[in-house]
């Protein structure tokens, strides 16, 4: 299955509005803000016959899931989310569509339905940009007014500071973003009731039916 970008308002908000509630009420003093997750390549469309019993945007899924609790615990009302499904984010020739309706959001503080919105939740900085264009687009955004806010897993993201620093990190701290995005993913796959995943050792052999 190829890749996709879309978005959509929280569901909960959706219901809410529907039994007459007002965005205020739903909001109950909430930051307004929004949700983005990305994956390069959907795990479904692998070759292995594991990786193809798996939905479509189980991942993307998963980083959802994460940004949901994360914006609960700081206080954030996730109003709309932005997701791209298979869309790299180190070539400049591709686009993300949803990458750049979430910049469009953050930086007129709305989204197309006119809810406001002031804060950007994601797993980590990665998920939204890996090249120094993009990082410049969503620092600008966050920078329109003083309040804008961008929330990486469960700190709070310095776009001043960090835009020094964002090319200086080595070998190293990849292998740790790497490392903890595994274990997050095999604790997101255990909730699922799905085995951890990887490739028997060798040497492995089935128990044997005969016992």
């Amino acid at each position: 299955m190829s890749g996709w970008s879309r978005s959509f308002l929280n569901p909960s908000l959706v219901s809410s509005l529907a039994a007459g509630h007002t965005f205020e009420e739903w909001l109950d003093g909430r930051i307004p803000g929004v949700d983005y997750a990305r994956v390069s390549a959907d795990q479904s469309a692998r070759s292995s016959t594991a990786a193809k019993g798996r939905p479509a945007g189980t991942g993307i899924r998963h980083q959802h899931e994460e940004n949901v609790e994360t914006a609960s615990a700081f206080g954030v009302a996730l109003v709309r989310f932005y997701e791209d499904n298979s869309r790299t984010a180190v070539q400049p020739a591709l686009s993300r569509p949803a990458f750049g309706d979430m910049i469009e959001a953050l930086h007129y503080r709305r989204t197309p339905e006119g809810f406001p919105v002031r804060a950007l939740v994601a797993t980590e900085h990665e998920r939204v940009w890996r090249l120094t264009a993009d990082f410049a687009r969503l620092r600008q955004a966050l920078r329109v007014t003083d309040d804008g806010l961008f929330i990486e897993r469960r700190a709070v993201f310095d776009a001043e500071s960090e835009a020094d620093a964002r090319n200086a990190a080595g070998g190293e701290e990849e292998v740790r973003r790497t490392r903890e995005r595994i274990e997050r993913h095999i604790h997101r796959r255990a909730l699922d009731g799905g085995a951890p995943g990887g490739r028997r050792r060798f040497g492995w052999l089935p128990p044997d039916p005969r016992g």
